[in-house]
């Protein structure tokens, strides 16, 4: 367990895990029984804090994720949390895509453009 810095105005935090992407889990106490489960990414303007529970859909049946235990490379988050009232496991994976992601989609979306201009060529000659 590492301290960390908490730019959301947390009492004290700490990271479990990271991974290859920069991506760090951990958790936020904000009071004795206040603990939320956190994500930080880094971009060129600083940290980004995240709080877990933000990423759930409004009509989740989880309560409050209070701890991120670690993250894959594939974003995906394990930890702990309250579901239902009741202390359970979680895993979460979160739609944000990452940088490899984007590289395949802006370079597929480039071939689909050349090979249509392609086209547009060969029937105007033909």
């Amino acid at each position: 367990m590492l301290p960390v810095t908490t730019p959301g105005g947390g009492i004290n935090g700490f990271a479990n895990g990271v991974n290859d992407n920069g991506v760090v889990v951990g958790g936020v106490w904000y009071a004795s029984f206040d603990h939320r489960a956190t994500m930080w990414t880094q971009s060129g303007s600083g940290w980004t804090q995240t709080y877990l529970n933000e990423l759930l859909p409004s009509d989740s049946p989880w309560g409050t994720l209070t701890e991120a235990v670690d993250v894959n490379e594939h974003g995906q988050i394990i930890g702990w949390g309250n579901y239902m009232g009741a202390p359970h496991i979680f895993l979460l994976t979160p739609a944000i895509p990452e940088p490899g992601t984007w590289a395949m989609l802006l370079t597929g979306l480039g071939l689909l453009g050349y090979v249509a201009r392609r086209r547009l060529r060969e029937g105007a000659a033909g």
